[in-house]
This record gives C-alpha cells, sequence and structure tokens, in this order.
C-alpha cells in the first residue's frame, strides 16, 4: 500500500515490502521521502531485537544530542543505531518514530526508520542497564545543521555542511519551502537537517511537531532558516566563478582530452580573459598531475577556490582535497586563508 501526496507529486510511505512483491516490483523503484539513499539489500531480520556490545560499541559515538547518542553496528555499514540515554521511556522513542512519520507523510525527506531495539548494557560488575533505540538508515559523511534560529547557521558547522551542498541540497531545500508554504501552521521544534556526502538534505531528530492555528510566526521562522541557509549555499559555489578570486582547476584528463574539445576551449578561453585561474589535469588512474595552463603571475597569487571536475564525483580517491594541495604547494601556490574546495561533474561545472 502507498500513500501518494498528489500535491508534491511524491510518494510518502508504504507498506514493508514482502519477497513476493519485491520480485514484482524489481526495477520499479518507487518509495517514500525518507528512502531516497537508502540501501536495497539491508536484512533487517538479521538485526536482533534486543542489541548488546558484541553488535554496539558504545565506547565511540558518532553523534550525539540531548537524549540520543548514535552508534555504528557491526557488520551494518548503512545503518546507525540510535540509543536514548537509560532515564529515557519506550515512549520517547515510539513519539520520535510518530514524529518523522508525520514529517514523511507530508513530503519531507527524512532518514529511513527499520526497527524499534532494546539494547542491554552489562557493566563489569554484572550489572545490566537497558535502553531503548531506533535503527535507522545511516547517511554518509552526513553534516549536521541547527536550523532552529538563522543566528544559529554560522561557523564550523556551516562550513562542513556547505563542503557537501550542491544543486541536490538546493532542490531539498527548495521542496521543504514548497511544504512551508502549503501548510502556513507547520512548525518543528528543535528543526535540524543533514547534508549527505553526495547532498542530500535531511531533516533529522525533531523534538515536537505543531501544526495548529497559532503556529504561523514559527513557520515563517523556519521558512526564513531555509532561505538564510540557501543563501548561504548560493554565495559558497558563488566563488568558484568570481572574477575577483584566484582559483585553481584540476580536471579529469579524459574530460579535457573529449574529442568535442568544448571543455578545454571553454575553461582556456575564460582563464586567459581573466588571468585569475590555473588549470591541471590528473589521471585518476595514475595520479599523475600536468599544470596544462597558468597566469604568468601564478606564484605570486593567493588562491581563494580549489575544485575538481570529475567524470564523476563517487569514484574519487579518498584523500583527493589533500593531493590537490600537496601538488598546489609543490607548485609553490598559495592558498588564502579562507580557502574552499569542492568536486564537481561536467554537468554540474
Amino acid at each position: 500500500i502507498y500513500q501518494w501526496n498528489a500535491d508534491l507529486d511524491i510518494v510518502t510511505q508504504q507498506t514493508e515490502e514482502s519477497k513476493r512483491v519485491a520480485e514484482v516490483l524489481s526495477g520499479l523503484k518507487l518509495g517514500g521521502a525518507s528512502s531516497k539513499g537508502a540501501s536495497d539489500t539491508i536484512d533487517i531480520d538479521s538485526i536482533p531485537n534486543t542489541l548488546t556490545s558484541k553488535e554496539v560499541d558504545t565506547r565511540f559515538p558518532i553523534g550525539s544530542g540531548m537524549y540520543k547518542t548514535a552508534y555504528d553496528i557491526e557488520n551494518q555499514p548503512d545503518l546507525l543505531v540510535l540509543l536514548l540515554e537509560p532515564s529515557c521511556r519506550v515512549y520517547d522513542i515510539e513519539e520520535e518514530a510518530r514524529m518523522l512519520e508525520k514529517l514523511d507523510s507530508l513530503g519531507v525527506k527524512t532518514p529511513r526508520r527499520y526497527k524499534q531495539i532494546k539494547f542491554v548494557d552489562e557493566a563489569n560488575d554484572g550489572t545490566k542497564t537497558e535502553r531503548h533505540g531506533l535503527v535507522v538508515q545511516k547517511i554518509k559523511g552526513a553534516q549536521d545543521m541547527k536550523l532552529t534560529r538563522k543566528r544559529w547557521i554560522f561557523g564550523n558547522k556551516l562550513r562542513k555542511a556547505l563542503k557537501n551542498s550542491n544543486d541536490k541540497t538546493l532542490k531539498d531545500i527548495e521542496h521543504l519551502q514548497k511544504i512551508f508554504a502549503k501548510n502556513p501552521t507547520l512548525s518543528v521544534s528543535d528543526f535540524q537537517g543533514l547534508v549527505a556526502e553526495d547532498g542530500q538534505f535531511y531533516i533529522i531528530d525533531p523534538l515536537s511537531i505543531d501544526m495548529s492555528p497559532t503556529n504561523s510566526g514559527n513557520n515563517a521562522t523556519q521558512s526564513d532558516s531555509l532561505q538564510t541557509f540557501e543563501r548561504h549555499i548560493l554565495q559558497h559555489h558563488k566563488r568558484f566563478t568570481d572574477k575577483k578570486l584566484k582559483h585553481i582547476t584540476y580536471v579529469d584528463k579524459q574530460l579535457w582530452k573529449s574529442p568535442d574539445n568544448a571543455l578545454k576551449q571553454q575553461m582556456l578561453s575564460d582563464a586567459q580573459e581573466n588571468k585569475n585561474r590555473v588549470i591541471v589535469t590528473y589521471d585518476i588512474a595514475t595520479g599523475r598531475k600536468e599544470v596544462v595552463h597558468q597566469p604568468s603571475n601564478s606564484q605570486s597569487l593567493a588562491f581563494n577556490t580549489v575544485e575538481v571536475i570529475a567524470r564523476d564525483n563517487k569514484n574519487q580517491s579518498a584523500d583527493l582535497e589533500k593531493e590537490c594541495l600537496d601538488f598546489a604547494r609543490k607548485q609553490g601556490w598559495k592558498q588564502s586563508n579562507n580557502s574552499i574546495f569542492r568536486v564537481n561533474t561536467l554537468k554540474g561545472y
């Protein structure tokens, strides 16, 4: 059974598929707003209803909030478990799941939830502590953002989120803005989200959801927060093409030597006209880099942006940024204190 939001033209919820349904619908990739990016290969039945330190190592949290802490699950790279503090009740996790389902029904993108669990922590003296938890989709490379007040959007968290941002982030923000506009009394307490490494933007961890008629002011504040975040993203990416700034661009060698020559001609023309860009080709197989264009005064310039134009932004080295910056240093090119880095595709460029 699928629940359909006709105004937003999306599936917002679906019942759990049986194996037979999965076979019938193979190739027909339907899913709610919360399912995008979730793995299709997760065997949730293999996760016990009660977890222990064998499956969850509580010495190494990967994130925490006021009432919950997130941990990896052994041999489950696509999943996390959110564990409540021992003093919290099972009602608290059930209530959070209900609120996320409410957001789903409105068309809001949230991480997929899989099952409620118990976690039993046994101390060295044999005492056992029981905690309630929720197994959820792990958002790869996620950077969290507070959106409760416009003035909270600043600092290192913003810089990390902007680094993940791209056109997908902007589309998700625009989608959220439409939802708030269509529901003028919608208010989400402790409004916050995650920007995934692929740019998708998810809303997480709501404290409460209110749609009473007195909430128009809160709705406007949260719409303003989204607009402010959107503006930060646009300003961030505009820097990569700012003619007043200095740039280093690394281009995949195969793109540079493409038969139609369009990218090469465009980039060389822009670089020669503006005299503010170094262009380097790189071979993804060997890592070899070659400077194909640099302004005559490149040694005296302090570069503001470093961009990689790749055939795809998935199969890149985990150390790509470090490799690019190391190469720049070896050439004697200087970096400004507020320099920024991004990986782009040809289409994105």
